[in-house]
C-alpha cells in the first residue's frame, strides 16, 4: 500500500540567458514543494550572476521579466 499523504512534489524552474549550452548560463533558480494533495509547503529563489554575460539580452529580459 502507498501512503501518498506523505509524498512531496518539487518543481523547478531555471531561468538562462539563452538556449546555447556553450555561450550562455543561468541566471535564476526557483524550486517550489508541494504536498500530494497540492499545498505549497516551502520555496526557494534565487539569482544567480552569470560569469561571462556583461550583458543580459533585452530580449531575455523581456521574456524572464528579470
Amino acid at each position: 500500500m502507498l501512503l501518498t499523504s506523505n509524498l512531496r512534489y518539487v518543481v523547478v524552474d531555471v531561468e538562462t540567458t539563452g538556449l546555447d549550452k556553450k555561450h550562455d548560463e543561468v541566471i535564476q533558480i526557483g524550486i517550489v514543494e508541494y504536498t500530494a494533495s497540492g499545498e505549497k509547503v516551502r520555496e526557494f529563489s534565487s539569482y544567480v550572476k552569470p560569469t561571462y554575460t556583461e550583458k543580459i539580452a533585452d530580449m531575455v529580459e523581456m521574456i524572464t521579466g528579470i
